[in-house]
């Protein structure tokens, strides 16, 4: 299945089938709810309400969390537990819920800002926090399980809705995928640390202009 091509300010990616679902779905969400539209103000309180709740609990955000989620496990075989994808998209989707949460001038998903990055800009503008930041940022990085990790992010992406800095919720929902291989989880640590301590460093041009 081919994925989606989307531009990220000067440069252009295409989207493997799972991001490019999560981005679909964010940005339906926030469009509607920019627009003060009734179905998408809804459909974000809800999910809002089921930040940290395990998938199923509430039917009534499936058409949101999963339903035509690309990969799914064939008819039949799925079981009756939620996949990894499916606790993924769940998660990411209701994290951002309450990231947009009384935001109504601009969409808290960005395309490019990686969750680590975020973090940094948070940071950055918030130095007498940055302890309490880093602490934060600390325990999600050596999370060792789902709920753990999950209730960290959501945390930290309260205190990134109260300095109203976006992020981008299709790479965090990968990353959410990622994270569960033991093999390939210190692969994203290790690139949310590089981003969140980039992220802090002033830019060439902020530097030049204050030589």
């Amino acid at each position: 299945m081919s994925g989606t091509v989307q531009q990220t300010g000067e440069q252009t990616v295409e989207l493997a089938p799972f991001p490019a679902y999560i981005d679909r779905q964010v940005k339906k969400l926030a469009g509607g709810y920019l627009q003060d539209r009734s179905v998408s103000v809804s459909a974000l309180a809800r999910l809002r309400r089921n930040t940290g709740s395990e998938v199923g609990d509430d039917p009534s955000i499936l058409e949101w969390t999963i339903a035509d989620l690309p990969q799914r496990a064939p008819r039949g075989e799925a079981g009756n537990e939620p996949t990894v994808r499916e606790e993924a998209s769940h998660t990411a989707l209701t994290l951002f819920a309450m990231h947009q949460q009384s935001v109504k001038d601009m969409s808290m998903h960005r395309l490019g800002v990686s969750f680590g990055q975020a973090c940094g800009r948070l940071a950055a503008v918030q130095p007498e926090k940055i302890k309490g930041i880093q602490r934060r940022f600390d325990a999600l990085q050596t999370a060792t399980d789902w709920n753990e990790t999950v209730r960290h992010a959501r945390g930290l992406i309260q205190l990134l809705r109260g300095a109203r800095i976006p992020l981008d919720y299709a790479a965090l929902a990968q990353d959410l995928i990622t994270l569960r291989d033991e093999n390939r989880a210190n692969g994203v640590r290790l690139r949310w640390g590089r981003d969140y301590l980039s992220a802090q460093r002033p830019s060439s041009h902020e530097t030049k202009a204050e030589a």
